[in-house]
């Protein structure tokens, strides 16, 4: 069974060092070619949006950082532990958030540093299409119209 929940404070730690292992060899592009510091992104994820923890069974699997901003719903980042990759974990999440804010958002915007091909190939198969406007250098955005069905 998966659960997400609001992350806790150590958990928040968590996700930052596991952001920062995912982001070190592009660090120039994801983290000083968009103005950033490692420290001024660190406030960003603590005070804009929401991290919450993704767990599979009652055990961490990974976390995933959103915003809201009617009608959009802004994913800016998922990790999941590499265990956990591959077991449709990601979608369900996906899922999961579709779910909770289809009342007020109708479109999931979503963005990858265009050398994670892994990332890419998931939103391909997750039902993701390029968007029209990609904004940062290096980075490749997707979006995708909310698909969720209250009925079902």
């Amino acid at each position: 069974m998966i659960t997400l929940r609001p992350s806790t404070a150590s958990e928040r730690d968590l996700f930052f060092e596991a952001l920062r292992s995912e982001l070190r060899a592009d660090e120039q592009v994801a983290v000083v070619g968009r103005g950033l510091t490692w420290e001024s992104l660190r406030e960003l994820f603590l005070t804009v949006g929401e991290v919450r923890a993704i767990l599979v069974d009652a055990a961490p699997a990974g976390f995933i950082w959103i915003e809201v901003h009617p009608p959009n719903l802004y994913v800016q980042s998922l990790i999941l532990n590499p265990a956990t990759r591959g077991r449709g974990v990601g979608f369900e999440v996906l899922r999961m958030l579709e779910r909770e804010f289809c009342e007020v958002t109708d479109t999931v915007l979503i963005g990858t540093l265009a050398t994670n091909e892994r990332a890419i190939s998931f939103y391909e198969q997750a039902g993701f299409v390029l968007a029209e406007e990609q904004s940062d250098p290096g980075f490749v955005n997707f979006c995708r119209t909310i698909r969720f069905d209250p009925e079902l």
